[in-house]
């Protein structure tokens, strides 16, 4: 028990020299992750939902419990965030990925098995999967997203301990350590269990490669035998997040919103087929916002290099292929899953796959020039994506300010009505509101505006009380009655749009 402490011990110390040995990798990696997530320290703002978790904390932790996230609610409480602070979380939401940037590329860098692990090509990993547009909407969703980007660290950890585990079978502790980080990332966000399938088959990879180099001998039939325990102790890891999950459920009650999300057996299968294949190709070819052209690709030349792998001599080639193809369509794996075309904060290894690939072209290439013009290639990426990620940030740091702007002046409009400075009734906004802002850019939800859910007055109504206007959000019933009051009113912003009628207090945007 003593050595196989001494061994955990041992790889602490090799963590920290590697960071020691790697600052110039590592300033990198924050002027990265600052310039791209800056704006979210520097600026107030909060994004669409942090409202209900600002106005009912112990509500939004339990709802959370109900659906699979105690993993989230246990970091929350961990690390002492209640109340909220939209500062707090952005500012340990950029430590957190900053240490996951360097935790991530110290797994890649030690799986590679090179002598000399100081080298400027161990930022090139992180520096893409940080600032990828992909990660835009989740992290913007700020409510969550220091645990989200803890719970990735998490991986980090299960992925490193789980494959040295598959090596040296002899420690326990590496199996435990990363059995536990499996299940509290898991039970944090379950998309995270698709970035740990990616994880490992990465390093399986990396492996294999080192091992074709020369950088590692391992035991006869290390590849086959590892497969059978890296499944086997996935297995586990999950199955130990849903036993805790069906334990955490049986206090705070099931939700059905994870599950809600898989559309098998609820809408046509032909319909999840076409969603499916739509997603395949947005991720293929790099349409939109999110998604990049340098995917297909890295893709590419991953393929070619494993088919190539298979005219030489080398052993478990057919392993190998397998792990590369397994890998490749490991972005999509989630998509299959649910049935449905993914929404961007829930693609986490879609960017892994891309960061990961580059790291092995560069990695695999001997020639010094060559490699420093594809790192070049590299830092233009990522500073692409960079520029993408901050400017849907300006939008959604605009909308919020155009948002704080609207409350103040549909307040001003309800203090005019006389019903003093708290009214006891509740407010119904009828229809939707679109911010008005030059060149916006629009995802998912960043740059919508609350007001923009058209028959959802709650949203909005959330985030004017975060403001300190403290209006009574109408029920079902409520709300229809608003709707038949209003329709003999005008719209926003006309002087009537505002009325008090049969005990609400209505306002009509269209």
């Amino acid at each position: 028990m003593k050595s196989n402490a001494l061994e955990l011990k041992n790889d602490i110390k090799d963590f920290i020299q590697f960071s020691k040995a790697n600052t110039k990798s590592i300033i990198l990696i924050v002027i990265f992750t600052i310039m791209t997530y800056g704006i979210k320290i520097f600026n107030y703002s909060i994004s669409i939902d942090t409202e209900k978790l600002i106005n009912e904390y112990n509500w939004q932790l339990d709802t959370w419990a109900s659906f699979g996230r105690f993993g989230l609610v246990f970091t929350k409480k961990l690390f002492g965030l209640n109340p909220f602070n939209a500062y707090i979380s952005c500012f340990l939401m950029v430590i957190a990925m900053i240490i996951f940037g360097i935790t991530w590329s110290y797994v890649i860098s030690y799986f590679s098995f090179e002598k000399n692990k100081k080298s400027i090509i161990t930022a090139v990993f992180p520096i893409i999967f940080i600032t990828a547009p992909l990660f835009t909407e989740q992290f913007n969703f700020i409510l969550q997203s220091f645990e989200v980007a803890f719970a990735i660290i998490l991986c980090s950890i299960a992925v490193f301990f789980i494959s040295k585990w598959t090596i040296n079978s002899k420690n326990p502790i590496y199996l435990i350590i990363s059995l536990i980080s499996m299940i509290w990332g898991f039970g944090t966000y379950q998309a995270i269990v698709f970035l740990y399938i990616s994880g490992v088959l990465g390093c399986y990879i990396l492996i294999y490669i080192a091992n074709k180099k020369g950088n590692i001998k391992l035991e006869k039939n290390y590849f086959l035998i590892s497969v059978f325990k890296y499944l086997g102790t996935f297995i586990l890891g999950y199955v130990g997040y849903v036993i805790v999950d069906k334990v955490v459920r049986s206090f705070y009650g099931a939700s059905a919103y994870v599950d809600g999300m898989i559309k098998w057996g609820t809408e046509p299968a032909i319909e999840s087929i076409k969603n499916i294949l739509r997603y395949i190709r947005y991720g293929l070819f790099g349409d939109g916002l999110f998604y990049s052209k340098v995917f297909l690709v890295c893709i590419v030349f991953l393929a070619i290099y494993a088919i190539a792998n298979m005219f030489t001599k080398n052993k478990d080639k057919f392993l190998f292929l397998a792990a590369v193809g397994v890998f490749i369509a490991s972005p999509f794996l989630l998509a299959v899953y649910i049935g449905n075309g993914l929404i961007p904060r829930m693609q986490f290894n879609y960017q892994f796959v891309i960061a990961f690939i580059l790291y092995i072209l560069v990695w695999i290439f001997k020639d010094k020039r060559v490699k420093s013009i594809i790192i070049v290639i590299i830092l233009c990426i990522a500073m692409n994506q960079s520029y993408t990620v901050v400017k849907l940030f300006t939008s959604e740091q605009l909308k919020y300010e155009d948002d704080v702007k609207l409350a103040n002046q549909i307040s001003d409009r309800i203090e005019s009505l006389g019903l003093g400075e708290y009214p006891e009734y509740p407010v119904v906004l009828v229809g939707s509101h679109t911010s008005n802002i030059p060149n916006k850019v629009v995802g998912e939800f960043i740059g919508r505006s609350w007001f923009e859910f058209g028959g959802n007055s709650l949203r909005a109504i959330g985030f004017m009380n975060t403001l300190g206007y403290n209006y009574i959000e109408p029920n079902q019933e409520q709300t229809s009655e608003g709707y038949e009051l209003a329709k003999d009113m005008d719209s926003w912003p006309s002087t009537n749009s505002v009325q008090f009628k049969n005990g609400l207090i209505i306002v009509k945007f269209n």
